[in-house]
């Protein structure tokens, strides 16, 4: 299973339509339910009814981080093949000088943090193999 953080859209559900084309399972997250169920039904009605892939649903904020810890204890280690993270909150645009504090912190925590809580929480849920974890050490 593959964990798509920004999975209702753009990239991401681009993303999740290719893991479900190959027979994988995506689990898609989003702030915002109604949009998960939009992207839900349109990557499911885009896939040929012999695929085995499915999608499954996951409201989640992931700049709260209370959240994502939360969200991730759900899993065993191990038990999933990879994190997806394009959710990325909004840019701001202007003069450095004159752009609101508020706006850039915001964009931090979209555009650093919640991907930074994303990994720092879900790396022990990846199949060692795959890339946020380190391999056992060989002897």
């Amino acid at each position: 299973m593959f964990v798509i953080i920004g999975g209702s859209s753009g990239m991401g559900k681009g993303a999740a339509r290719h893991v479900v084309t190959l027979g994988g399972t995506a689990l898609i997250c989003s702030r915002s339910e109604e949009k998960l169920s939009k992207a839900k039904y349109e990557i499911m009605a885009g896939i040929p009814e012999t695929s085995s892939g499915s999608v499954r649903t996951q409201s989640l904020d992931n700049t709260n981080e209370e959240a994502v810890k939360a969200f991730f204890s759900g899993f065993e280690a191990g038990s999933i093949d990879g994190i997806i993270i394009t959710a990325l909150g909004r840019a701001v645009h202007g003069s450095f000088l004159e752009l609101e504090t508020a706006s850039v912190k915001e964009l931090f925590e979209g555009k650093l943090w919640g991907p930074w809580y994303c990994a720092k929480y879900g790396a022990s849920c990846i199949k060692v193999k795959n890339s946020l974890k380190k391999p056992p050490k060989s002897e």
